[in-house]
């Protein structure tokens, strides 16, 4: 039986394998694991990355990959795979990583990697010229995906000579609108994690064409030793039995492991990691070198149409569903005809995606527009706006401080954020106001001395104003499952849990103005009391000068608290953004029933982390 037949057949093998190694190493270990120790080695982050281990927690248990797994350290793990690539069979085609990485820290005898069937065909397969790290941008329709996803690109080109692209993703089998259960599997018990490596245009193309995502590629500066050690540890991972959990081993996590491979990046933190903390991180680590945008033909026909005439843009329809397309219609005799050229592309992709051009008429479209940018524009690119750019987005957790006055009561709401943002932040790093809240408690502490309580709890929040286009459509939406404050007779308020679901339109009334109106409702509970509640409620916003924003919103509540009333209330709210983790905001909201009324104010200070 070989080495990875035995770690696997019982645990109690694998035991009896820890200790005895941990007890009798081999005279070459002890010396190897002496200057190891001389080195600092076990602590080494290099090493902590190849064990995906952070503060003396192992994200991985499976025994095949994790050798200590009874009793892990970093440096018992260092000894035991010492011990086994130079004793057992067959182990360092498990561990062809750890060998690698170990080998040149420690000078250790040759052994035959070359050999290992695996590593052949991956190196054959999936040529490694080009790392890269891949960002997807956030989709609400998808539970899987909230926060965006990240994966890898390998580039390269093979012994033939063919350039070949593939995308290496983790993930977890999240197809499913149950929101409870879903949190209740990824947080707490864990779900089966997989490891895919597909090709990438496939991967992109899903992105961009049908779920209308932006995508952004990263080169990563690794020499070629570090994108081979890279490289062997994607087959380590592979060959492991992963658990993905939401908050601490997703996507994100397992990719930041990876790149920290590099040895360049910062020790990470407690909090949770997401798909943009990567972008951050590896460009504050001076890890990127290039960078990519790839943006959906959908949003590229929305953004430049707003720069176009109604002329330009129904002359774009028309030269679409034509036999020819006229190269005089772009003659470029200024910008404006070569942003008409790129959303004629656009628009030709979009048609076909839509289902409104036959394939023959979307691919004659297209080689008669390339020609077109080759005779007529020919150097010329679109330039991609930096505010969008992940690396420069805010932070996405957040703590919050509100001195608040709630209908003559005074107090303090400490309110947390662990992970994403509110409508109310800063949100020009997307394409369309919104937000998206998860596990976000709040903790209302009164004035005199009376006992703090949970003011609310949102399980998961989500809003998204998309501006309606005439070409492309769009609809905006809200949801909200909390247990929150409500008001039921003569405005009496308690706190309920409730699931309400709006739909409506959002207008852009000009680049930084907004008017939506949306309406809906769903169920609350109280007490063990369900009942149906209704809203509505119709918003502007203004994204100001000197980095603020103002919201005004006027909504319409019925039946709050199985009260059989309805109420309306006008709230206005100020933002300053001082900088990315700091931000101020003053805010007030007036509630009147009959001849009932009530006013409350607040005054808040926000850091986001």
């Amino acid at each position: 039986m070989n080495f990875l037949q035995a770690i696997a057949k019982s645990g109690v093998f694998a035991a009896f394998f820890i200790n005895t190694a941990l007890a009798n190493p081999t005279p070459d270990t002890q010396a190897w694991m002496q200057a190891a120790l001389a080195q600092q080695l076990p602590a080494n982050p290099v090493w902590q990355a190849l064990l995906h281990s952070q503060h003396q927690h192992a994200n991985i248990t499976d025994p095949t990959f994790l050798l200590s797994h009874d009793r892990f350290s970093t440096a018992a793990e260092m000894t035991m795979t010492l011990e086994a690539l130079y004793s057992q069979p067959g182990a360092v085609c498990r561990f062809p990583a750890r060998y690698w990485w170990l080998k040149q820290k420690l000078a250790l005898p040759d052994l035959p990697l070359d050999s290992c069937p695996d590593v052949q065909d991956f190196r054959s397969k999936a040529p490694m010229d080009t790392l890269s790290l891949i960002f997807v941008s956030e989709t609400l329709t998808q539970p899987s995906s909230m926060m965006g996803h990240a994966f890898l690109k390998l580039s390269g080109q093979n012994a033939q000579g063919q350039a070949l692209t593939h995308a290496v993703s983790f993930y977890t089998d999240a197809d499913t609108f149950n929101l409870p259960k879903l949190l209740f599997d990824s947080l707490v018990t864990g779900k089966q994690g997989y490891f895919a490596l597909t090709p990438y245009q496939e991967q992109q193309s899903r992105y961009t064409d049908e779920e209308e995502r932006n995508v952004w590629e990263y080169d990563l500066k690794l020499d070629s030793w570090q994108r081979e050690l890279v490289r062997l540890h994607l087959l380590e991972l592979k060959q492991s039995d992963l658990r993905y959990f939401f908050q601490d081993y997703n996507c994100a996590t397992v990719v930041r492991f990876i790149m920290a491979l590099s040895g360049r990046l910062p020790e990470q933190g407690k909090g949770w990691v997401t798909p943009k903390d990567l972008v951050r991180v590896a460009n504050e680590a001076g890890l990127i070198d290039e960078q990519r945008t790839i943006t959906p033909s959908r949003w590229m026909t929305r953004n430049l149409g707003k720069q176009l005439s109604a002329g330009q843009l129904a002359a774009n329809q028309a030269a679409l569903h034509s036999d020819s397309i006229n190269p005089a219609l772009f003659t470029p005799t200024d910008e404006q005809h070569y942003l008409q050229l790129e959303h004629a592309t656009a628009l030709n992709q979009y048609s076909y995606l839509q289902g409104q051009l036959t394939r023959s008429q979307w691919l004659q479209n297209d080689r008669q527009l390339a020609n077109i940018r080759q005779q007529q524009f020919a150097g010329q690119q679109l330039s991609a706006d930096a505010r969008l750019d992940p690396a420069y987005a805010p932070d996405d957790s957040q703590i919050s401080i509100n001195w608040q006055q709630r209908n003559g009561q005074h107090g303090m709401l400490l309110s947390y954020l662990p992970v994403s943002h509110w409508l109310a932040d800063d949100n020009r790093s997307y394409q369309r106001e919104n937000g998206l809240q998860l596990l976000s408690p709040s903790l209302l502490i009164p004035r005199h001395g009376q006992r703090a309580r949970l003011d609310s709890f949102v399980l998961y929040g989500m809003e998204s104003l998309l501006p309606y286009d005439p070409t492309t459509g769009g609809l905006s939406g809200k949801f909200r499952l909390a247990y929150q404050p409500q008001y039921g007779q003569q405005l009496q308020l308690a706190r309920a849990t409730s699931a309400i679901a709006m739909g409506g339109l959002t207008r852009r009334l000009h680049d930084d103005i907004d008017l939506y109106l949306l309406a809906g409702g769903g169920p609350g509970m109280r007490s063990g009391q369900v009942y149906l509640q209704a809203q509505a409620e119709a918003g502007l916003i203004l994204r100001g000068v000197f980095n603020s924003k103002t919201q005004l919103q006027h909504s319409w509540h019925r039946n709050e608290l199985n009260s059989h009333e309805g109420y309306r209330q006008l709230a206005i709210r100020q933002s300053l953004y001082l900088n990315r983790q700091h931000t101020v905001w003053l805010g007030a909201q007036w509630r009147r029933h009959g001849s009932t009324t009530q006013h409350d104010t607040t005054l808040a200070y926000k850091y986001l982390f």
